[in-house]
């Protein structure tokens, strides 16, 4: 389904004027969800921040598929920094495989995902 538009392509010039917010998006999602170390083996070390008292915080494992693997919170937060760890396990306790996953935060309308990766 490949349409050739090179007919309507003309020598010139393409300015882009200031790319806005991206740095503090970038910033606003590493306050949010900040995980270490990654790779890992043993333990995954999560920070997490929520800005406003009673909020709903769901933070989650998927893998490549999209499939929810593991629960780390899941629950109503006041606003505060926190500090929690997983241990590479999925909801039945059994470690899961070499390989790449993420770790997702819904909270305050937003969404932010990181990729993590388990090696052994």
């Amino acid at each position: 389904n490949e349409t050739d538009l090179s007919w309507n392509v003309s020598n010139g010039t393409v300015t882009i004027n200031g790319v806005s917010g991206l740095e503090d998006d970038f910033e606003v999602e590493t306050k949010m969800l900040s995980c270490y170390p990654n790779p890992f083996h043993e333990q995954l070390n999560i920070n997490y921040h929520v800005a406003e008292n009673n909020q709903k915080v769901f933070i989650a494992v998927f893998d490549i598929y999209g499939q929810l693997l593991a629960e780390i919170a899941n629950g109503m937060h006041n606003a505060a920094t926190y500090k929690t760890s997983w241990n590479g396990t999925d909801r039945r306790g059994i470690k899961l495989p070499t390989g790449n996953y993420f770790i997702r935060m819904i909270s305050q309308n937003k969404v932010v995902t990181q990729k993590i990766q388990i090696v052994k």
